[in-house]
């Protein structure tokens, strides 16, 4: 009996050390509204299960960590280490597929890739122009 409880309190611990019945959520991010002023495209994003850091150069990247970068297009162009929302300055006119993916704080982005659906924004000359989600 002893090596029965024995056998089941390893087991349990072995199940608990490798995330089983864990309550982590898996992490995520997804663009909640876009809006651009002039030249500006200011996201609004959710993230779960991921925890915000400056990137760092030099340092090994911790699990579930790090700031989340920008896109247009296939086109990396900026990133945010806040966890609601990012900034884009002094965008060309013109219209992009905007997304954003987790990365780590090694600037690396998360694989399998963890990003967000596209939305489309629209930068014009000074004048303040709606999106759209995609």
């Amino acid at each position: 009996m002893a090596r029965l409880l024995a056998a089941l309190a390893v087991a349990g611990s072995l199940a608990l050390a490798s995330g089983c019945g864990s309550s982590a959520q898996k992490p995520s991010i997804r663009i909640i509204s876009s809006q651009v002023i002039g030249p500006n495209v200011i996201l609004d994003v959710k993230i779960t299960g991921w925890k915000m850091a400056a990137p760092v150069q030099g340092l090994r990247p911790k699990p579930r960590t790090g700031q989340w970068q920008i896109f247009a297009g296939d086109r990396y162009v900026g990133y945010s280490d806040q966890p609601t929302y990012g900034v884009l300055t002094d965008m060309p006119v013109g219209t992009y597929k905007v997304w954003v993916a987790l990365a780590h704080t090694d600037y690396s982005l998360v694989y399998p890739l963890i990003r967000s659906q596209q939305v489309t924004v629209r930068v014009g000359g000074g004048k303040l122009y709606t999106t759209e989600t995609e």
